[in-house]
């Protein structure tokens, strides 16, 4: 830098005007050619640092991320992020520190995640799925906002606040699932999302707070737990068509629930009770066919049905793997002989991946 700095100055115009054009041509081929240039041990936190390679951004070391803001943003050029690895040590993500990724398509969560801080990853639009593991205790506002092309979101179960507005303008959304550890669902958190089709909230939460579904204009079914207590005003305003309201408590329960004002769109729609005296499964044997009454739709529920009897024990288990739509389901069973079978066992499993039961299991008596 010292020799082109004596050059220049030795130098006559032209030859000042010929290394600034050099310079300036240098600067646009680098641009162009998409070359990343930084300096070495980037750091994002007190005992953290960045890396940037080949699209990938790798989180590294232990404690928290540097919260930024919207005019002090992350020191990473956003726009050539296409996939963020947050290594295990890492115990936050900071706020505003992946907004405006628009190319990021994958995000990897270390286990020892806690939080993910305001606006974190606001505006990443080109992002279709997420996991949020259950490590991660608090997703903080705004932390989704506009991710428009979110299609799927899972929570897991340990995951213990969705702050507001954390998934609002998530369009591209037709189903969610909030897991028992999550105590409310936070006013303006679901905020505009106008494909959200299907809501199952998981006994646990105990309210829902102010707008938390406004304008979720498609939204058709929702299942609420008997842990709820408050519905709060605007929660469900403008769901203009929801139909199903699934409450898995009983109607005298339904009513104990503070329902405020501009909440007509639950309240029209038809409210299904959980009768405590009607099985969720059944079996008609003249059909050969089981029913099954489901809390909430499931894509690839696993079935296991056990046929035994008294004296032998199990005679038989087979599994049937289908989709279930929220509330009544008939399938066909998997079997067609009885024979010395006087008892027939049937569950409902969430997934092979997921062998959790959505349902009591029913151990009906077989007459033949």
């Amino acid at each position: 830098m010292l020799v082109l700095n004596n050059i220049f100055n030795s130098g006559g115009n032209s030859m000042k005007k010929a290394l600034l054009n050099l310079f300036l041509i240098i600067c646009v081929l680098i641009n162009i050619s998409g070359v990343n240039v930084y300096a070495a041990n980037n750091t994002c936190g007190e005992n953290l640092t960045w890396s940037l390679t080949d699209g990938i951004l790798t989180i590294s070391g232990e404690g928290k991320m540097t919260n930024y803001t919207a005019r002090n943003s992350a020191p990473w050029s956003s726009s050539y992020v296409e996939k963020i690895v947050i290594n295990d040590g890492v115990t936050s993500v900071g706020n505003y520190a992946f907004a405006h990724c628009t190319n990021l398509t994958e995000i990897v969560f270390g286990n020892t995640v806690a939080s993910i801080g305001t606006n974190a990853f606001f505006d990443c639009y080109t992002l279709e799925a997420v996991t949020i593991p259950k490590n991660i205790k608090t997703i903080d506002n705004f932390s989704f906002d506009c991710c428009y092309g979110l299609k799927d979101i899972t929570i897991e179960n340990g995951v213990n606040t969705i702050g507001a507005y954390a998934f609002q303008n998530c369009t591209g959304l037709t189903d969610i699932t909030i897991p028992e550890s999550v105590g409310a669902i936070s006013t303006f958190s679901f905020f505009c999302c106008e494909s959200l089709k299907n809501v199952t909230i998981k006994n646990g939460a105990s309210s829902i707070d102010n707008s938390a579904f406004y304008d979720c204009t498609s939204l058709e079914n929702i299942t609420i737990p008997e842990s709820v207590t408050t519905i709060d005003y605007y929660a469900f305003y403008n769901c203009r068509n929801l139909k199903n309201v699934y409450y898995l408590g009983t109607e005298s329960s339904w009513n104990d629930i503070t329902i405020k004002a501009y909440n007509s769109k639950l309240l029209n729609a038809t409210i299904h009770f959980q009768d405590a005296a009607e099985s969720d499964i059944s079996f008609d044997l003249t059909k050969n066919i089981i029913t099954v009454n489901m809390p909430h739709a499931v894509s690839n529920a696993i079935i296991p049905v056990v046929i035994y009897n008294d004296t032998d024990g199990v005679i038989d288990i087979k599994y049937v793997s289908t989709g279930f739509g929220a509330g009544k389901n008939e399938i066909t069973s998997p079997y067609n002989n009885y024979q010395n079978a006087d008892t027939i066992k049937i569950m409902v499993w969430e997934s092979l991946e997921n062998l959790n039961p959505i349902l009591k299991s029913s151990e009906i008596p077989i007459t033949n």
